[in-house]
């Protein structure tokens, strides 16, 4: 009787520890999933809700409709950046310093 108590006992031990690894384990994930969700998109420093339409980091911003190509007369200096306001529309939430480098 007394080896039945202890495999009793062993497999409740083991039953414990493997409840403690799981409990263990979802709240690495649940701390993992909080960290990617709260990291900002897009490179270090960059607010969240910018975009960088420099895609393929060659320093020039890729041009994908008409309304773009022409807001490009509006950035003289090609950081693209610019107060008119066609150029905001063609290119939303720009990151700073987007363009080409000075």
């Amino acid at each position: 009787m007394r080896l039945l108590d202890r495999a009793r006992h062993d497999r409740d031990r083991f039953r414990a520890r493997r409840r403690w690894r799981m409990r263990a384990l979802a709240a690495v994930a649940v701390a993992a999933m909080a960290l990617v969700a709260a990291a900002p998109a897009g490179p270090p420093g960059a607010l969240a809700n910018t975009t960088d339409y420099d895609t393929d980091n060659d320093n020039l911003i890729e041009i994908t409709t008409h309304a773009q190509l022409n807001a490009i007369r509006w950035d003289t200096d090609g950081n693209g950046t610019s107060s008119n306001a066609g150029y905001a529309t063609a290119f939303p939430n720009a990151l700073t310093g987007m363009g080409c480098a000075a």
